[in-house]
């Protein structure tokens, strides 16, 4: 079962995280491969627990492009699940016939306990996928601090990564 992209999207704030968090504990000389190796560990290790945590629900919007058309939602997380509402198509608002068909949308799932729950499950077996990849990249990569710039958001501190032959090696032996 592929991982929806919505949940694979709760990833973003891991590696912007993960880009700022040199600057934010500042750190600007160039870190050494074991630091580099640590501060990621660290970083997933944080950003895994907040994943678990759900006493801090999130809410943002998503926006997805492919070549048929755009749409973005806005997603609020809940304790009984994750909820999407669409709020635009083609970055155009919804009309007032999509607007009621959405919310008679959201009548329905509100109204059906037994499609909640599905959806909920749904959406626990995707994120401990998502949770189960974060706790295996700190050791999946090599990681090496590349250096130091500015981004959008202030200072970003960039790093390399290469694949970790010597644990997918490991990795493959204990499978055998």
């Amino acid at each position: 079962m592929p991982v929806k992209l919505e949940i694979v999207s709760r990833l973003l704030p891991f590696f912007l995280l993960f880009s700022c968090v040199g600057a934010a504990l500042g750190q600007s000389a160039a870190l050494s491969p074991a630091q580099a190796q640590a501060m990621v560990a660290r970083a997933l290790a944080t950003e895994t627990n907040t994943a678990r945590d759900l006493s801090h629900p999130m809410r943002y919007k998503l926006h997805k492009s492919s070549p048929r058309m755009t749409s973005t939602k806005e997603i609020a997380e809940t304790r009984d699940g994750d909820v999407a509402r669409l709020i635009a198509i083609n970055d155009q608002p919804l009309s007032q016939d999509a607007e009621q068909r959405e919310q008679a949308r959201l009548d329905a799932l509100l109204s059906d306990p037994a499609r909640q729950r599905h959806r909920k499950q749904s959406e626990e077996s995707d994120t401990g996928i998502v949770l189960k990849l974060l706790r295996m990249l700190p050791q999946a990569f090599l990681y090496e601090y590349e250096s130091i710039g500015q981004g959008p958001s202030g200072t970003v501190e960039k790093f390399r990564f290469r694949p970790n032959r010597l644990s997918a090696l490991q990795t493959w032996r204990r499978r055998r």
